[in-house]
């Protein structure tokens, strides 16, 4: 997980302490800024010279600038190379030059972003003598880190040219791509591409290697956008979607038969499916039938929802909507959830909300949320959840939920009330966020009829309610319901002073 503010903070405060009033263990500290990320050296760095905190954890005059700022391993220099003084960046910079390794050259690379031009001028001379070619990566994910900033696109241009210059460009382009960080291999590979060091081959072979989805999708259009579509058909089982999608639509007639079409035709994922489904009915194949004698056989699960779901798309309402009615009661939860989309698009709506509730109580989310949604959709009556909101899964609460609030006005109140007090901390932390949301948003234009019924619910769930008293007040205030005033709903006494101000 990357490093968040407060740890910076944190961190940032560590490595100071060690420096000046030498507390903590050094090595370990050490370490643990030569692991950082490009991005997490940039929230150090800013972190260090915060003045959000009534100390600057990077600051002060004592204890920076001794000998101990050339000491091999670098660590004080790079610390001190986050001081809040600009004098003292710049020294440190410089004593950064002597020094090889990993925390170096990404302290290096943070100076270059520096708004200070004689920090940034002392970083650029100090790796002249850094090996760059050894710590390319680390360098790099600092500046392309902070390449949005304003003087993001000057460092990576004055890292890449001092490389180039040394290895040539093919040679750092290679370098950038065989990076295991992400930023860098990007890198490494957008600056192939622009010199002409990715033909289709090298291209394919990213295609089955790269795990990187930013990079895949640039490997897609390029596949794609190329004139030389051959021998591609290998592409098709790629571990990327991405990639699959563009081979079903960019491979030959030729190199593709119908078998292979269609077996495209229940990937694992939807939009590859949906790809080979429009070329097959470009082709003129009977892409439904096809599904229909599929289910005579028996599938795997996860292939029987994807045939149901391909069927659901391109079916008939009239000839396919009893497979579906059937499927709801499939021992397969991703079947049932399938069938549950295809009875709320095709069935009336009186079939509808005689076939779903049963499912509100599901022993699968993803199934009692889709009958929650399509009968929310319906208008269905509240009442209908009330069976999923006593059951003990967790997923069928949020299912009764989904429904109950999906009427809008005093039904979704209370039912993220009846969510607010929910036994789950989970369910319940989203019943108060959206009680917060309702008082900060719509409390003020709901104005629907409240029954005494409703009202009494209501006010029971207020009383089990933890939440603070001001908000129970407002909630009270709105749906019209007395409540009694004592001092103690009142913080110092404002109420008191407020009837003195106005008896004067």
């Amino acid at each position: 997980m990357s490093l968040t503010y407060p740890e910076a903070f944190d961190l940032a405060t560590a490595v100071s302490q060690a420096i000046v009033k030498d507390v903590g263990d050094r090595d370990e500290l050490r370490s643990t800024l030569s692991s950082l990320s490009g991005r997490e050296w940039l929230v150090l760095d800013q972190a260090a010279r915060s003045y959000r905190h009534p100390t600057t954890p990077v600051s002060g005059l004592r204890g920076w600038l001794d000998e101990c700022l050339n000491e091999p391993d670098g660590f004080v220099a790079a610390v001190t190379s986050m001081h809040v003084d600009g004098r003292f960046r710049e020294r440190a910079t410089r004593a950064l030059g002597g020094v090889a390794g990993p925390l170096a050259a990404a302290a290096l690379g943070v100076r270059l972003l520096d708004h200070v031009p004689q920090v940034r001028q002392a970083a650029a001379e100090s790796l002249q003598y850094a090996d760059m070619v050894e710590h390319l990566d680390r360098v790099m994910d600092v500046v392309l880190a902070g390449r949005e900033r304003r003087f993001g696109s000057h460092a990576i241009e004055l890292v890449e040219s001092r490389v180039r210059s040394e290895v040539g460009e093919e040679t750092l382009a290679t370098m950038l791509m065989a990076s295991p960080l992400m930023r860098v291999r990007r890198r490494g590979v957008e600056m192939a591409h622009g010199i002409g060091l990715l033909p289709v081959e090298r291209l394919r072979e990213i295609a089955r290697t790269e795990t990187d989805q930013l990079v895949l999708a640039w490997c897609a259009e390029w596949l794609f956008a190329s004139r030389e579509v051959t021998d591609l058909v290998d592409l098709l089982d790629a571990r990327s979607a991405m990639i699959r999608q563009v081979v079903v639509l960019a491979v030959a007639d030729d190199d593709l038969t119908d078998e292979r079409l269609l077996a495209l035709a229940v990937d694992r994922v939807p939009r590859v499916r949906e790809s080979a489904r429009f070329r097959a009915r470009r082709r003129g194949l009977d892409v439904a039938g096809w599904y229909r004698a599929q289910l005579q056989q028996d599938l795997p699960g996860r292939t029987q929802a994807a045939v149901l779901d391909g069927l659901l798309a391109v079916g008939d309402a009239a000839a396919d909507l009893p497979r579906f009615v059937g499927a709801l009661t499939s021992s397969r939860p991703r079947v049932r959830e399938v069938a549950v989309r295809a009875v709320a698009l095709w069935a009336g709506r009186d079939e509808v909300l005689r076939l779903l509730p049963a499912l509100l109580t599901d022993s699968s989310g993803r199934v009692s949320s889709a009958a929650a949604r399509a009968l929310g959709r319906l208008g269905a009556p509240v009442r209908m959840a009330s069976d999923a909101w006593a059951s003990e899964l967790r997923s069928n609460r949020r299912a009764a939920w989904l429904l109950a609030r999906s009427n809008g006005g005093w039904d979704q109140v209370e039912a993220d009330l009846r969510l607010a007090v929910d036994q789950d901390a989970e369910l319940a932390g989203l019943g108060r966020a959206q009680v917060s949301n309702w008082l900060e948003v719509r409390a003020a234009t709901t104005w629907q009829p409240m029954s005494a019924e409703q009202r009494a619910r209501i006010a029971a769930l207020l009383e089990m309610w933890d939440g603070q008293p001001g908000a129970k007040r407002a909630i009270a205030f709105h749906a019209g319901l007395k409540t009694e005033v004592s001092e103690d709903n009142y913080d110092d006494g404002v109420a008191a002073q407020k009837w003195w101000w106005r008896r004067r």
